[in-house]
């Protein structure tokens, strides 16, 4: 299980034990959204506060194993407010009160789309169960 707080951290647990199993931390501000991939080797969070602590307005993928960063997703000018990852994992989705939602890949860490439209804030992002559509 993987949850989030207002403490600028997000926190794996044991579902059975209900114990905590490791602290991913160094947002400034809320981590405002979290997903697991689908083979649960990798754990994706979105926050904001750039200020304080090395992790801004950017989505990071980590490895559960190690509890390290592997990728920072950066480009919102605003706090990343939902993520999601495509049910092939090879793409994480984000939305951002930057009112646009960004496409990355996985592998490289590089953004391969931006999604804008919207008026105000992005709240909410997912993928299609084929992965065509977000």
């Amino acid at each position: 299980m993987l949850t989030s707080w207002n403490d600028e951290t997000a926190q794996l647990w044991d579902v059975a034990t209900g114990k905590e199993i490791q602290i991913l931390e160094g947002y400034a501000a809320d981590v405002n959204s979290v997903a697991f991939s689908r083979d649960g080797r990798f754990v994706l969070t979105g926050g904001h506060g750039k200020e304080r602590r090395e992790y801004g307005t950017a989505a990071h993928l980590w490895d559960v194993a190690t509890g390290k960063v592997i990728h920072q997703f950066e480009g919102h000018a605003s706090r990343v407010t939902s993520v999601a990852f495509s049910l092939d994992g090879r793409f994480v989705l984000t939305g951002s009160g930057d009112s646009t939602a960004r496409l990355w890949d996985v592998a490289t860490g590089k953004e391969i789309r931006k999604f804008e439209g919207h008026a105000e804030d992005v709240d909410s992002v997912a993928f299609s169960p084929d992965g065509s559509r977000v």
